[in-house]
């Protein structure tokens, strides 16, 4: 096959007829404006939809904080102590005295060691 069987193929009616007409040059569709997904909540939607679940939960629990601190705030300025759980309370206290503990068996591994390195 040679250029001039391409050509003649090329530019018979039943090859234009299918293909689509040439675009003009210099025309050509507007380039879209990339939008910033940490600064647009419809494309972060569009990314990730579970976020909008998330940005809800996130303000409902924030919601409720802030809540409960203006009760605790009302209730120290008023001279009463707050209202702690019990259950929270005993789990601090373990956590605490955990913390001691382990301070104080640090302390001891260090006094240890510097026998060792001064003997």
């Amino acid at each position: 096959m040679t250029n001039a069987d391409l050509a003649r193929l090329l530019s018979s009616d039943e090859i234009r007829s299918v293909i689509r007409p040439k675009i003009p040059q210099g025309i050509r569709p507007a380039a879209r404006i990339k939008k910033n997904p940490l600064k647009n909540l419809g494309v972060r939607i569009k990314l990730n939809p579970h976020h909008a679940v998330l940005a809800r939960k996130s303000a409902l629990t924030e919601e409720k904080q802030l809540k409960k601190k203006a009760e605790v705030l009302e209730q120290r300025r008023k001279g009463v102590k707050p209202k702690v759980d019990p259950k929270v309370a005993a789990e601090l206290a373990k956590k605490k005295k955990e913390r001691k503990a382990k301070a104080k068996d640090y302390k001891k591994k260090g006094a240890q060691f510097r026998k060792i390195l001064l003997a």
